[in-house]
């Protein structure tokens, strides 16, 4: 990875790169920035196989909002554009 700064990233942010595999026959490349307790991705590259469903283009948001993990996940498919497809709000709970 390049020491050099991406144009326009903020001092308190980082760059991100992550290959993801699914079970749905799907390889992503995503690129972002972590920091100020949240993770932004896009993808760069979506490969899949013969019997994978047609994505073309997915974001991700994961951030820590008053001690919960929020993840929002958001899709290019079947000739559509981005839009909302799943996200959820995850709450540590306290062991006894």
């Amino acid at each position: 990875m390049s020491s050099d700064r991406p144009e326009g990233l903020e001092d308190d942010r980082f760059r991100l790169e992550v290959v993801l595999a699914d079970a749905a026959g799907r390889v992503s490349v995503l690129v972002g920035a972590v920091g100020r307790g949240r993770i932004d991705l896009s993808s760069d590259l979506v490969a899949r196989t013969a019997t994978a469903s047609e994505v073309s283009a997915s974001q991700r948001m994961f951030g820590l909002v008053e001690g919960d993990l929020l993840w929002v996940e958001e899709v290019a498919a079947f000739g559509e554009p981005l839009q909302s497809y799943a996200s959820a709000r995850l709450t540590r709970l306290e062991q006894s």
